[in-house]
Order: C-alpha cells, then structure tokens, then sequence
C-alpha cells in the first residue's frame, strides 16, 4: 500500500487539504453530486469540480451518471490513499511539496539567469565596438565600450532592485 502515494499524480492531488476533505466526505456520506459536494462543504460548484476532476484523474474517485446529474464516488485506490493518510503518512506530501518548491526553485533561477541577459548583452556589443578595427576614431571606440558597459551596469542594479522588491 506506501506504493499508492508514490505515484506522483496522486501524491500531488493528496497534498491538497480541499481534495483530501472532498475525497473523506465521499468516504464517509458515499456517493454524491457535485451539487451535494458543494453543499456540504460550503464551497463553489465550480471549484468542487474542479477538485473531482483532479480526483478522478489520479484514480481516486470514480464518476457514474445518474439521477440526473454525475455521482462521485471513492475507488478502491481513493480508500487505500484514506487509509494511509489517516496513518499519518506526512513523509510522503512532504516529499511533494519538496518538489514542488525545488521546481518553483529551479524557475526563479532560470528566470534570474534570464533577466541578467541583456547585461551581458550589452557588455558584449561595448567589447565588440570597442574592438572594431574599422576607420572609426579610438574615442568613438571608447565611447561606445563607455556607453554599453553602463548600460549593462544599470540593468544589474535595476535587476536587483526588482528582485529585491519581488522578494528575491
């Protein structure tokens, strides 16, 4: 049974509280609506919907039409993910939610790397004008590494500054 939580899929859908509370009402009430659902918990239809469709998408509740409208109702699968849950199985959501923050992780420092790239952009094109051996006076040449490496030193702060405040 520990290998139900390890497919990634379920474990992401268990490491939601408003699923997990879905998923232990239809456990104790049995099958219900999605109206029934959002009744009984206070909450939105479309949200309850949205949470089903998850739910049934990881194998943990199946769906069945009829009285007019869908019955959910928990799988075989949903029950062994209740029991380990009621076990207290936190490793394993914690092992999620750790990959969920080294992804979020991964995209901030690929989102850094990216937002620093018109700065070496810019150093770049000072060092290649600096470095034309064409009929251009050495000033000109010098003005141009001036201009581009400055330019490349006020996107730095400006970068930072943003990070800074974005809470980077």
């Amino acid at each position: 049974m520990r290998e139900t939580l390890r497919d990634e899929r379920v474990a992401q859908v268990l490491s939601d509280d408003a699923k997990i509370e879905i998923l232990r009402l239809l456990d104790e009430k049995g099958p219900m609506t999605i109206s029934e659902v959002s009744k009984a918990l206070g909450k939105h239809r479309s949200s309850v919907y949205r949470h089903l469709v998850a739910l049934e998408n990881a194998e943990l509740v199946t769906r069945e039409a009829g009285r007019g409208a869908h019955v959910f109702a928990v799988s075989g699968l949903g029950r062994e993910a209740l029991q380990l849950l009621s076990r207290g199985s936190p490793e394993i959501l914690l092992e999620v939610r750790r990959r969920r923050l080294s992804r979020r992780l991964r995209a901030r420092r690929v989102l850094v790397a990216l937002a620093y790239a018109p700065a070496a952009a810019f150093a770049a094109i000072g060092v290649k004008g600096a470095a034309y051996t064409g009929s251009v006076h050495a000033l000109s040449r010098i003005l141009w590494l001036t201009i581009f490496v400055g330019l490349a030193a006020l996107w730095i702060v400006a970068v930072r500054r943003a990070l800074r405040k974005g809470g980077g």
